[in-house]
């Protein structure tokens, strides 16, 4: 981690002001995003953190900035990671500042990018001017503020962290030129309990205090609370929305709005959380979605269920994929669908599955596994044998393939393609650099040598996840066309 001083006249100087009036950006000359002056418009506390930011309408950088071909390759790969797919400001923070001006609201899009593995920034005051701030990186083998392809991956999304202040920038430099071997040293844990530790928040090292959200109250909710480490409880925080001028409370940011502003014109209702208990007892959480029949008629409901395996519910949970991938997750499904069946929001003979990654591969395998109660399934940029995903992510379950080759082939979905009788849909980017493309041709070979009938829907330049507009609506249209054909 790097520290950048901005009250020294060097290349990394890096101080910057960035609580410039919105009326002093420039507006994007785009008239489909054209505002009238909201200079003297009041946006409520509520609409900025309940509904999208309002300046996504205001601002844009001066080459416009809305369009994910104007942006750097580091940029475009770490979008892909994050699943991120909006434009415009799509992140902001608050920060602290002894200016009078009313602005405290920072995009972050704007307040640094990465270019040929070096890291840039805007300065605000200025009409946007850009300038690099880290010198030294090349982009292939040394970048400066971008997370490392695991952390991006797993679950750091960010590589660079300005000051509340907007003085100092923190960066980290990532060297792929030479990796030694190193110790990891473990620690003893400083919380313990049934519950788990989503994300570190912040840590006052004066007070000796962590801050930290959690799932205190189950998975099902996530708190903020602090700790300090010389106790094993953690206390809950209650957290407000502030005015910084005076003190007071303008809402709780604590707890769910009953009205989420404008919800209420789409006409939707929120999922109902309910139990389902798996083949050796566990707790398992599903989401089932159900229309308004008398506008969409009766069931069958889409369906979302948590599997052993899922995050969020701890290690233990977690756990049960050790060794075990293919085998659990897929019974998980199966359970959940005999719950629907019996509950009567099911219909058997018309049940398909769809998913994505690693949800791709699970809809593969669920319909090899159990051909009589599957009747579709539609596999996107799926996993399809665990000996060709990454080795950080698989080893971390499966451990090594010549240690446990009998769950590496129980695992792959070529090991039971001889079972199949649904019909299945893969689709895939052909340069997706998360799920090499290989992986579906393995399993199409697969399919080929059991005679087995498949459906392919590739996209050539797309890698991961199609991003660009026609191709996500050629995507959808085809998949809900497999759908209403299949079932």
């Amino acid at each position: 981690m790097h520290s950048v001083d901005g009250s020294k006249e060097k290349k990394t100087n890096l101080k910057r002001s960035r609580s410039s009036s919105l009326c002093d950006m420039p507006t994007t000359d785009s008239p489909a995003t054209q505002t009238p002056d909201r200079c003297n418009d009041v946006f409520s506390i509520k609409e900025i953190v309940q509904s999208p930011l309002p300046a996504i309408f205001i601002l844009s950088p001066p080459d416009g900035g809305l369009d994910e071909s104007n942006i750097s390759p580091e940029e475009k790969l770490r979008r892909e990671r994050s699943r991120e797919r909006g434009l415009g400001v799509t992140r902001y923070e608050w920060v602290k500042t002894i200016s009078k001006k009313k602005t405290i609201m920072v995009p972050l899009p704007v307040g640094g990018k990465v270019v040929d593995g070096n890291l840039q920034g805007f300065q605000f005051h200025s009409n946007f001017e850009q300038r690099q701030l880290t010198y030294g990186a090349n982009g292939s083998t040394v970048t400066h503020g971008l997370a490392e392809y695991i952390a991006q991956e797993e679950d750091r999304k960010t590589g660079y962290w300005w000051s509340l202040d907007g003085k100092f920038i923190a960066f980290t430099e990532v060297d792929y030129s030479e990796i030694p071997l190193f110790r990891i040293m473990h620690q003893g844990p400083i919380t313990e309990g049934d519950w788990m530790v989503e994300q570190i928040a912040g840590i006052n090292e004066a007070a000796g205090l962590v801050y930290f959200t959690g799932t205190l109250d189950g998975p099902l909710e996530s708190h903020r609370a602090k700790l300090c480490p010389d106790e094993n409880s953690p206390c809950k925080l209650l957290v407000y929305l502030c005015n910084l001028i005076d003190g007071n409370v303008v809402m709780s940011i604590y707890e769910q709005p009953s009205i989420v502003p404008g919800i209420e014109k789409l006409q939707l209702e929120p999922p109902e959380i309910v139990d389902i208990q798996a083949n050796d007892g566990t707790r398992l959480y599903g989401a089932l979605y159900k229309p308004d029949a008398t506008r969409f008629g009766p069931p069958p409901y889409k369906t979302l269920l948590d599997n052993r395996g899922s995050a969020r519910r701890g290690l233990k949970f977690e756990g049960f994929l050790k060794g075990n991938i293919g085998r659990v997750d897929a019974e998980d499904q199966l359970t959940g669908v005999e719950w629907l069946i019996k509950k009567g929001l099911a219909k058997p003979g018309h049940i398909g599955l769809y998913g994505w990654s690693y949800g791709g591969y699970l809809s593969a395998m669920v319909l090899a596994r159990f051909p009589d109660v599957f009747q579709c399934a539609i596999s996107g940029a799926p996993v399809t044998s665990w000996d060709g995903y990454d080795t950080f992510y698989t080893e971390k379950y499966m451990g090594f393939p010549s240690e446990d080759a009998e769950s590496y082939e129980y695992g792959s979905v070529m090991h039971h393609v001889n079972k199949m009788r649904g019909k299945l849909l893969l689709v895939h980017g052909m340069i997706d650099e998360n799920v090499h493309f290989r992986h579906t041709a393995r399993l199409v070979n697969a399919l080929v040598a059991s005679g087995k009938p498949y459906e392919l829907l590739i996209f050539p330049d797309e890698r991961h996840m199609p991003r660009r507009h026609r191709d996500r609506i050629y995507m959808e249209e085809r998949i809900w066309e497999f759908f209403e054909r299949s079932l």
